[in-house]
């Protein structure tokens, strides 16, 4: 997930301000904000101390280099989220995988019939490999459209 959807949505569950979390991590409540927008990445030691206010383990993974692979990988990350928010969408996710058509239907069915952990584990997976499975993905029309738009402006950003 994105940095700043992802501290946005860690200090909206956190119950916390912009200025109580920038208190309590030693920045200001600017910076926080410019974060939460997007508009400026922290450093990785800022990053990691509004990670521990938040009650985040802080995890680097690599990303796809273009943005149309960025988009598929955003688009995978916040279907597992979700997913793993709510896992009564999981019989949606199912649904969706059974009834689809693409190069990769037969793939996504055994996927989803594995369970909630593996097709989470395939959503979130980094593997070049998973890549062409991914940008095939019939459950990524689980994403609702003002997610999707700002998913987009992630990946072109």
């Amino acid at each position: 997930m994105e940095t700043a959807t992802s501290l946005r949505r860690a200090r909206s569950r956190a119950g916390l301000t912009v200025r109580e979390v920038a208190s309590l991590a030693g920045t200001s409540a600017a910076a926080i904000s410019t974060y939460e927008r997007g508009r400026v990445r922290p450093r990785v030691d800022v990053l990691e101390r509004v990670a521990g206010v938040l009650g985040l383990d802080l995890r680097l993974e690599p990303q796809p280099a273009n943005a149309a692979d960025r988009l598929v990988h955003l688009l995978a990350s916040h279907v597992a989220d979700m997913l793993e928010a709510d896992p009564a969408q999981f019989r949606d996710a199912r649904r969706l995988a059974h009834d689809a058509t693409g190069d990769h239907a037969d793939a996504w069915r055994h996927v989803v019939d594995g369970g909630l952990a593996v097709t989470i584990a395939v959503l979130r997976s980094a593997d070049p490999i998973v890549q062409p499975l991914l940008s095939d993905c019939p459950l990524l029309l689980l994403v609702q459209e003002e997610d999707r738009l700002e998913l987009v402006r992630q990946a072109h950003g």
